[in-house]
């Protein structure tokens, strides 16, 4: 968990400046970017929100571009319109989020029955 997108420097959750909240993934030769494309559309539901929590796929090179321009095309010409809501931007500096923001949603739901 940590934020990307933006050019401030060492954004944190409170001073998040122009940056958005992510995830950074490594993956091996295993699962191509092609496999994480169709579990981030499977698994995400995109919002119209403030720059922080909006939604966005962001890529490292021309090919992943291409990819996330494509599987969007096909959702939404198959009817999945609300995709349109989720950007397409290349990838810049990530910076680790906060301690207290790694697995924020276990952490919760630990408090929440214990």
């Amino acid at each position: 968990m940590g934020y990307t997108g933006g050019d401030d420097f060492e954004p944190t959750y409170q001073k998040i400046g122009d940056h958005t909240e992510a995830i950074l993934i490594e993956y091996s030769d295993e699962l191509s970017y092609e496999d994480l494309l169709v579990k981030f559309w499977q698994e995400h539901t995109p919002m119209v929100a403030q720059r922080q929590y909006r939604s966005a796929v962001f890529y490292h090179d021309e090919d992943q571009r291409q990819a996330a321009e494509a599987m969007k095309a096909e959702l939404i010409d198959a009817g999945k319109k609300w995709v349109r809501h989720t950007a397409i931007e290349p990838a810049k500096d990530f910076w680790q989020a906060e301690d207290y923001h790694q697995k924020y949603l276990a952490k919760m739901l630990t408090q929440r029955f214990y």
